[in-house]
Formats: structure tokens, sequence, C-alpha cells
């Protein structure tokens, strides 16, 4: 959830108001911050307990809005942390933290490993 920076900086969610998001669907999973023009932010994804996976992130900045395209390869807890700071100041705080539990459905991992759709 938010902490009390988030606001501070002027930072609001608009995809995702809710900390913890149930992701079942193998697709892409984006969230949506809106930030004021002088604020820089940056985020680190994690999967428990503590493998990095900043490769599955993408970040879209466009004026007062940022975009955080992600990926996930293997089912688990990950743990989705921003972090902001003023543009003129050195410090980044932790501003929000995310827990995504991402546990699709066995049919679409044995599908993807089988490499098709259809069985004969």
């Amino acid at each position: 959830g938010p902490s009390p920076n988030f606001e501070e900086l002027g930072l609001r969610t608009l995809s995702h108001p809710d900390p913890t998001i149930d992701k079942t669907d193998p697709g892409q999973l984006v969230i949506e911050i809106s930030l004021l023009e002088s604020v820089k932010i940056s985020c680190k994804l994690i999967k428990e307990p503590d493998e990095d996976c900043q490769d599955k992130v993408n970040t879209k900045e466009s004026g007062k809005k940022v975009k955080f395209s992600m990926t996930f390869s293997k089912p688990g807890n990950y743990l989705f942390a921003l972090y902001a700071r003023k543009k003129k100041e050195e410090n980044l705080f932790n501003v929000y933290n995310y827990l995504i539990r991402y546990n699709p459905p066995e049919d679409t991992l044995t599908r993807k490993k089988k490499g098709g759709l259809f069985k004969k």
C-alpha cells in the first residue's frame, strides 16, 4: 500500500488502487500511476523470496502518467515496489508496495510447455 510520501509527492494510482493484485491470466499486467512533472519514479519487481525480476518490467512515462508493464514467467508471489523523489532531491523513497499473486490455471502452464493448444 501507499506510504505517507505517496500523497506528499502528488502520486495517485490510476489502474490498481488495491495494493494486492490477484492475477490468473498469462498476459501482461499494466499498472498506471499519475505523477507531477517534478517527480522522478522508479520500480523494483521481486519474486519471493528474493529473485530479481527487474528485466520483466517495462516503464513508459508520458507527461503526467507512467505505465509499468510486466510479465510473469512463474507462478508465485511478487513484490512490486515503487520509489519516487522530487527531481531536485537525492533521496528515493519507497512510496508504494504491491503484492501480486500470480496463480495461472494449470492448463495454461502445461499448454506452454507442450507447444500447442491442441492435443492429439
